[in-house]
């Protein structure tokens, strides 16, 4: 099975990732399947949906919250209004519109979108992450990293050198590196083309709040 797709207008879903080669669904639903496709939409109240782990999943839910357990293939969650809560996954694109954003372990690449949410990202490779008001939190990052806020302190946490564009309004930008990266730094806008003898570039700007950025 390639992907499941997933609807529901409220309540919103909770899925499952198991062990499995067929598609489950705890209450009422309708379920067709095209080819390697197989969609699902859930009549009414938040519903389980059990899925073969592995697959790539495609959710809309109009509110209410997002959870998917056990891992998953890619991922590609809009939620107008509730939290998203992702465990792990083979890359995500998640995009919220009210609502706190929580990933846990992504073996590629993040892109997660939120209004008004806070973005909690556990490890991933590359990562854009972008809010108008909430926090960002970026933990075991191997890739190149975009976090930008309007409203919101920035916290990453990088496994390894790369490069990272760190931006907010109001708030508080804090960078760490492996011990022994060569961070060049940029505080504002401008070229930010890596000179000779440096690993990476860091570019960081907040109009109202410190910046750190520090070798653990």
């Amino acid at each position: 099975m390639a992907a499941v797709r997933i609807s529901t207008v409220s309540h919103g879903v909770r899925v499952l990732a198991e062990e499995r080669d067929d598609v489950s669904v705890d209450g009422p639903s309708r379920i067709r399947s095209d080819g390697d496709i197989t969609t699902v939409d859930l009549v009414a109240g938040r519903l389980t949906v059990r899925v073969p782990a592995g697959c790539a999943l495609v959710i809309g839910a109009t509110s209410g919250r997002v959870e998917v357990r056990g891992p998953v293939g890619d991922v590609s969650i809009i939620a107008e209004s509730g939290r998203i809560d992702v465990e792990e996954a083979r890359r995500i694109d998640a995009r919220s519109t009210s609502g706190r954003v929580v990933v846990g372990r992504v073996a590629g690449d993040c892109r997660v979108r939120s209004e008004t949410g806070r973005i909690e990202i556990g490890g991933c490779v590359g990562v854009d992450a972008a809010t108008a008001s909430g926090r960002i939190d970026l933990g075991h990052v191997s890739g190149p990293v975009r976090a930008h806020c309007v409203s919101g302190r920035v916290t990453v946490e990088l496994d390894s050198a790369n490069d990272v564009d760190a931006e907010t309004v109001t708030g508080r930008i804090d960078i760490a590196l492996p011990v022994g990266v060569r961070v060049h730094r940029v505080d504002g806008p401008g070229a930010s083309d890596r000179p000779d003898g440096y690993d990476c570039v860091v570019r960081a700007v907040s109009v109202n709040g410190r910046i750190g950025v520090s070798n653990r």
